[in-house]
């Protein structure tokens, strides 16, 4: 098993000398065969490792599989950390079923660790017999080639040294080298879909062709073949294309997007949400096929639900939005400008500069403050208008949409008001006759702000 291993380990590329290697243990019989064959591997490479085991609060004995992965680690000298989780409690919060919330609590606590103490890699205990249950579940899923050539050997830190092994030849590896290993009980429960694929599946299959699962490992290996040519050739090129994560979003062109086939498209869609998110999450088939849908329609400044990511699709850009780092708005807040500090806001794709040099041409993204004047910074409330030279008390949305500032960025966009709340500037928008007629008047001293603005989809 050690030379297969070490083999398979070599001829994919999965750890070089020098890796620091995160071992997901969670004390089953793969996860512990991983363990002892990276400890077996540390003796021939200069390789680090350090495990971690997550209790998820589900069955009666994990107390117990914690303290025996405990004693392992101790044993092999590998450092643990060891963590818990309510699963069923998340999943009921989160609305999910429980193996989805298991998985993002894993991998919650995986970003952690990793972050913590230095690691380069996650080691995790899938092998061949996982594989292939997974691309039955994704088939019947109706999953396009990416999940079809499900679980990799390697995709981005993480890495599976495993595939190359079937379940019962992990299970002997166990029994020969002398490993204690816990059964999960709920694997045997049907309720599960994975269950039913594991223990009625798979075995039909196999009494039709014995080979079956080393053929559908052999089949997502081809295909995998084919999304890293499609990666390298097409991918890598276009994702030059997209924005930096700005403000919790990321940005790619539409007309650029809208020229690609539907399976490119899809695939740089899942792409961008895998940069915005440090890769934790997909779309599911159904929002992939609503986003290219009204992206190649003719409509303008619509909003997809994908969940904890929003997707705006507006005329000249498509934009992925991390609905958990936005906020609904910026409550009114005194701002106390200091020279040479900006002031960033968390939601706004841009920062305000402060200085007491007037700019050489005055221009809407420039403000001047005179001394001794409190200014607050807020985004828009109901009702809100702005007092213009002309045109009177003028409401924000037709501010908006005469700049055609998308609705993605209207209840972002901060405003600098007065102690009465009144409206004084807009960046880059508009300013209220008092902020025109303070900057004339050159008898007042005070200090000038500019803003400045970073998203790409409205220069």
């Amino acid at each position: 098993m050690y030379e297969a291993f070490r083999t398979f380990v070599e001829a994919e590329g999965l750890i070089a000398d020098g890796d620091r290697i995160l071992i997901a243990l969670s004390g089953g019989p793969d996860s512990m065969a991983l363990c002892d064959l990276l400890c077996r591997l540390r003796q021939d490479r200069p390789i680090t490792l350090m495990a971690v085991h997550l209790n998820h609060q589900l069955r009666p004995g994990a107390g117990a599989e914690a303290l025996a992965v405990t004693a392992y680690c101790r044993q092999k000298q590998v450092p643990l950390v060891y963590g818990t989780c309510q699963v069923r409690r998340l999943a009921a919060k989160e609305k999910i079923g429980e193996e989805a919330a298991g998985r993002q609590a894993r991998r919650q606590l995986f970003q952690q660790v990793m972050a913590r103490w230095g690691l380069s890699k996650v080691a995790l205990g899938h092998h061949a017999d996982d594989r292939a249950e997974t691309i039955l579940f994704n088939m019947m899923r109706g999953a396009g080639v990416r999940g079809m050539a499900a679980m990799p050997p390697q995709r981005g830190p993480i890495i599976r040294p495993l595939l190359f092994a079937r379940k019962d030849a992990l299970v002997a590896y166990c029994q020969a080298r002398g490993l204690a290993f816990a059964l999960d009980e709920t694997n045997t429960d049907t309720g599960y879909t994975r269950n039913r694929i594991r223990q009625d599946l798979v075995p039909l299959m196999e009494g039709i062709n014995p080979a079956a699962v080393r053929h559908m490992n052999q089949m997502a290996r081809h295909l995998q073949e084919l999304t890293d040519l499609v990666e390298d050739q097409m991918l890598v090129p276009l994702m030059d294309q997209a924005s930096p994560v700005i403000a919790g979003e990321i940005a790619f062109p539409r007309p650029l997007l809208q020229d690609q086939p539907p399976y490119v498209q899809k695939a740089i869609l899942t792409r961008l949400r895998q940069v915005l998110t440090a890769g934790e999450g997909t779309f599911n088939a159904y929002q992939l096929n609503t986003v290219i849908d009204v992206l190649n329609s003719l409509q303008n400044d619509k909003t997809i639900d994908g969940g904890c990511i929003k997707v705006y699709i507006e005329k000249t850009h498509i934009v992925l939005s991390d609905a958990t780092q936005q906020e609904k708005g910026l409550l009114a807040d005194l701002w106390q400008p200091q020279l040479g500090e900006p002031l960033r806001l968390p939601t706004w794709p841009g920062y305000f500069l402060v200085s007491r040099t007037a700019p050489a041409a005055p221009s809407l993204w420039d403000f001047f403050l005179p001394d001794d004047r409190p200014l607050w910074v807020r985004t828009r409330q109901a009702g809100d208008v702005i007092r213009r030279p002309g045109l009177g008390h003028q409401a924000l949305k037709k501010v908006f949409q005469a700049q055609h500032i998308s609705h993605r960025l209207r209840a972002r966009w901060p405003m600098i008001c007065d102690q009465a709340g009144q409206v004084m500037w807009i960046p880059g928008l508009a300013k209220s006759d008092e902020a025109l007629f303070n900057e004339r008047n050159h008898a007042k001293t005070g200090i000038y702000i500019r803003a400045e603005f970073n998203d790409v989809t409205n220069h």
